[in-house]
């Protein structure tokens, strides 16, 4: 690939407007809270504050009119019961204290301590905050922008991806979604400069695939990839992507262009299918589950467990039941424990590296697998993730229950 080629398309503007599979340091968390005793109700509160009459509060002097301090209220016993739960780090209590009353007061004490944790050397205390407060309310936005923009200060980026969708799946109103989308624009477009800029092209490329099919994603960031992929010699995959743009009227021009300039600034891809091919290298059947679809994987040459096929996670995993119940768990390589953004709020989950993945015809060697929490009722071992999609260029015929694949020319 010419280096001029690079440079000109990656000099393309971003328009208007996941994700390599990276772990953040692999670390034991902080040792669970001592619960073994709960926060008992205050035994008395604050007399009510006496009250003024109407002709008062019309002729009483303000404290600013006497060139005085206006007077601090003292604090609730709630707050001092927080604040105090809160820098001895007894998270869990103390959101179970707040949950009592959840007062627009409390709440911002909250926010502040989280913002205070924000720095990079207390992120362990940040995660344990954020679980406690999200353990109870998974569905808080606001919470859940100010984990994922965390994430992303410190380079989680799969993480913090995940943070951002789950703040837009979750808004309550369109304000909350605009935040929400505008906030995750933001953070593609700082990604993409850091990974440009230190040139990690396969780091580049996985993190747009990942978010590709995100709810909160936007058409200006698959055409971003496509820029991308163009440059890199990937014009296969490429065509696939702006085909699908063409059908939007505001992008059959800038398709027809960006199209145009790439065939006369680089050659094609010897990788390249004769144009207009639907032909797969393989297709796998899956079982449709709702809204989902299972398919059978082998872990170890040996045992055989159904996932569900998830293009949002960025790693494949499995249920701790389902883990336990392999005959060759004992073959697992444990890794260390990571943290991951999962629909019921962040977990800090157990990362182990089997011996092999099989998936239909297609083997892979030393495969990072994690061990989350899933539900009992779930009908499935884990998710199929994208450390195992990303290796494919993939369809998914919904019609007829198919995994359609064909394999990268370069590993991922």
């Amino acid at each position: 690939m010419r280096a001029s080629a690079v440079a000109a398309i990656a000099a393309l503007s971003f328009g208007a407007g996941y994700l390599v599979s990276q772990y953040q340091s692999l670390q034991r968390p902080s040792p669970p809270l001592d619960r073994s005793s709960a926060l008992e109700k205050p035994a008395g509160a604050h007399a009510p504050l006496a009250t003024r009459t109407e002709a008062q509060a019309h002729t009483a002097p303000s404290p600013q009119q006497r060139n005085e301090a206006p007077l601090a209220l003292p604090e609730t016993d709630a707050t001092t019961d927080i604040r105090t739960l809160l820098d001895q780090g007894q998270y869990q209590d103390a959101v179970e204290r707040y949950a009592q009353s959840e007062s627009p007061e409390l709440r911002a004490v909250f926010l502040a301590h989280l913002d205070a944790l924000s720095d990079h050397s207390q992120r362990d205390a940040f995660q344990s905050l954020a679980e406690a407060w999200l353990g109870y309310y998974y569905t808080d936005t606001e919470w859940r922008l100010r984990v994922a923009r965390y994430q992303a200060e410190l380079g989680w980026q799969d993480q913090a991806a995940q943070s951002f969708e789950y703040a837009w799946q979750y808004a309550h109103s369109d304000a909350e979604r605009n935040e929400a989308r505008s906030s995750f624009q933001r953070f593609v477009v700082d990604t993409d400069r850091r990974l440009s800029e230190s040139e990690e092209w396969e780091a580049l490329l996985a993190f747009y695939a990942d978010i590709r099919e995100m709810e909160v994603n936007v058409a200006e960031h698959r055409f971003r990839e496509a820029e991308w992929l163009l440059s890199l010699n990937e014009r296969a995959r490429a065509e696939q992507l702006l085909a699908q743009l063409a059908q939007e009227p505001q992008y059959a021009a800038r398709v027809e262009a960006l199209l145009a300039r790439a065939s006369t600034e680089q050659p094609q891809s010897q990788q390249q299918r004769p144009e207009g091919s639907t032909l797969w290298d393989s297709e796998i059947a899956m079982q449709a589950h709702g809204a989902h679809f299972l398919l059978d994987v082998r872990l170890n040459q040996d045992d055989t467990i159904q996932l569900m096929l998830d293009t949002g996670a960025s790693i494949t995993s499995l249920s701790t039941d389902a883990f336990n119940a392999l005959d060759t768990r004992h073959d697992f390589e444990w890794l260390g424990q990571s943290q991951f953004s999962t629909a019921g709020g962040i977990v800090v989950a157990d990362v182990y590296r089997a011996t092999s993945l099989a998936l239909g015809p297609y083997q892979f060697e030393s495969v990072d697998i994690a061990v989350v929490p899933i539900p009992a009722n779930a009908h499935y071992g884990g998710v199929l993730g994208m450390n195992i999609l990303r290796q494919f260029e993939f369809q998914i015929d919904q019609h007829y229950a198919l995994l359609k694949l064909n394999p990268q020319s370069t590993p991922r």
